[in-house]
């Protein structure tokens, strides 16, 4: 599952990808070899490796990988951002990112999953973008798919 998982971001980035920022600097050229896809960090809760489906209507369909955030917005358009991970603990994960197109911009990015929702049949996932400085950006609202998952 996992190989499969690594080819599939592989695909993505090798794919053209339509960017609605500039690169703000030379420091940072966009090249393939620059993601870091394959680590040997893993996530402590398996769940964060499921697609994370927006709930709500502006946000983009998320895969993350513990040193890779990967956005699409359904429209032809991926956001790519390398990541550390600062946190990885069950139910949490806390990143420090910066997006490759912007490499002056480093965000703290956290993840939460929450109870299960028998409505959706998926776990509710919050994430929450801060400033380095600390300052809260901004909240939006995931579904993990659990059709095939059980419960945990």
């Amino acid at each position: 599952m996992k190989k499969c998982f690594y080819y599939f971001i592989t695909l993505l980035i090798l794919l053209p990808i339509k960017s609605h920022a500039k690169i703000a600097s030379n420091e940072f050229i966009y090249n393939p070899q620059t993601l870091r896809i394959s680590t040997t960090e893993e996530f402590v809760d398996y769940r964060f490796y499921y697609t994370l489906n927006p709930l709500c209507r502006h946000c983009w369909r998320l895969i993350i990988t513990p040193n890779l955030i990967i956005q699409d917005n359904f429209l032809g358009t991926v956001e790519l951002q390398n990541c550390k991970l600062l946190t990885n603990q069950k139910n949490f994960i806390k990143y420090k990112c910066t997006n490759i197109y912007t490499p002056g911009i480093t965000d703290i990015i956290e993840f939460k999953i929450g109870d299960w929702d028998p409505t959706f049949k998926a776990y509710i996932v919050t994430r929450n973008n801060f400033e380095i400085d600390g300052r809260h950006v901004s909240r939006q609202t995931y579904l993990i798919d659990s059709s095939k998952q059980e419960k945990d």
